[in-house]
């Protein structure tokens, strides 16, 4: 394994096949619970490129998975989804960007410099939202019909799996 913070788990239907161990996937202490939670990747650039919803519809990746959790990150788990929300306003930012933009430029063009102006901040602030939010997630790498990659767990959760993982193999 190349990142100990980098994991593999199997994946078979959609759902993650692999039983983790009962460490916390974010802090490696004990876990207290196991929480059933969709994990969804599509490149950022995917987003920006088709725009969200498109992305969304033809070409984000799903794989469900139960993760175990600690009682300090129980509510970190429950607002996975709403982090997941924020990870995308820059995709959704630079939709209504270039859909306004061009309508400004169309019934304004003598303001195009305004436009433009705001576009590049928005976007420059949404990008920095981004980043920071997925530096906090657990964030998939990739999805695929047999594997899903994850980044961003603990230490010790991730020795935990390979652990795991070499006494069943």
């Amino acid at each position: 394994m190349k990142n100990p913070n980098e994991i593999s788990l199997p994946v078979s239907a959609g759902r993650v096949t692999y039983s983790t161990p009962n460490v916390c996937i974010k802090c490696g202490e004990p876990s207290l619970e196991n929480i059933e939670t969709k994990v969804l990747f599509c490149p950022l650039w995917l987003y920006a490129i088709t725009g969200v919803f498109i992305a969304q519809l033809f070409f984000e990746k799903k794989a469900l998975m139960s993760i175990p959790i600690c009682k300090r990150h129980r509510s970190m788990a429950r607002s996975h989804g709403l982090l997941n929300v924020l990870r995308l306003l820059p995709a959704a930012i630079l939709d209504a960007a270039v859909v306004v933009s061009c309508f400004g430029l169309l019934f304004a063009p003598e303001d195009a410099l305004i436009f433009i102006t705001l576009l590049v901040f928005f976007l420059a602030v949404a990008w920095g939202v981004a980043w920071l939010v997925r530096r906090f997630l657990i964030n998939a790498t990739s999805i695929t019909d047999s594997e899903l990659r994850l980044t961003g767990v603990s230490d010790k959760f991730a020795n935990a799996v390979e652990k795991n993982k070499s006494i069943v193999a």
